[in-house]
């Protein structure tokens, strides 16, 4: 499922972080789907040129170019403001990303799929089983809708996106305020969590 994006950080597929960070991809704080996931992240946008030295050390290639186009290699940095979406920018055959939100494409719903409810994943608080449906609806309907634009190579106009997506969602799920929304309630549960203990 879908992995928050907070201030700034590195996602990679999940073998290239055990591979590569190991002790970070073990870290809880690292937001895992078995898909994708965040081993390093900054608060300050200057350190990001850190991480990326760090991924070159290792060989990993941050953009490449194919058949003309630029796409994006080994990993991606992402925004928590979304300055620089896969969509609008630059293309991917394993990430995608928009509004402080990453999802692989074609495993939109991730690989390690909750036992239980409530529950923590990817940085999202789940209230319920029927939040996670939802949020699995909007992520279809995201793709969906992205490779539409993709196949016409037309430009994404972000006020034609969220039309198209509230009309074609099939209940009150827009992804642009859904994932903002559950973002709230997850700061909350996690700030009523932190006062508990």
């Amino acid at each position: 499922m879908a992995i928050k994006i907070e201030y700034y950080q590195l996602i990679t597929p999940v073998h290239i972080a055990k591979k590569y960070f190991p002790k970070q991809y073990e870290n809880e704080s690292c937001w895992n789907d078995g898909v994708i996931c965040t081993p390093m992240g900054t608060m300050n946008p200057l350190d990001i040129s850190s991480i990326i030295r760090e991924c070159e050390k290792f060989g990993l290639i941050r953009f490449k170019e194919e058949n003309g186009e630029r796409i994006i290699g080994d990993y991606y940095i992402g925004t928590q403001s979304g300055l620089d979406d896969t969509f609008q920018y630059k293309k991917s055959n394993w990430i995608r990303v928009h509004n402080g939100v990453a999802w692989n494409p074609y495993l939109p719903y991730g690989k390690n799929i909750p036992e239980e409810f409530p529950c923590f994943y990817g940085g999202f608080y789940y209230e319920s089983k029927q939040v996670w449906e939802e949020s699995k609806t909007v992520l279809l309907c995201f793709n969906d809708i992205l490779d539409k634009y993709n196949l016409k190579r037309q430009p994404i106009k972000e006020e034609n996106l969220l039309s198209e997506i509230i009309s074609s969602i099939p209940e009150k799920t827009p992804y642009d305020n859904f994932f903002y929304e559950l973002s709230q309630r997850t700061l909350e549960t996690g700030i009523y969590r932190i006062s508990k203990t």
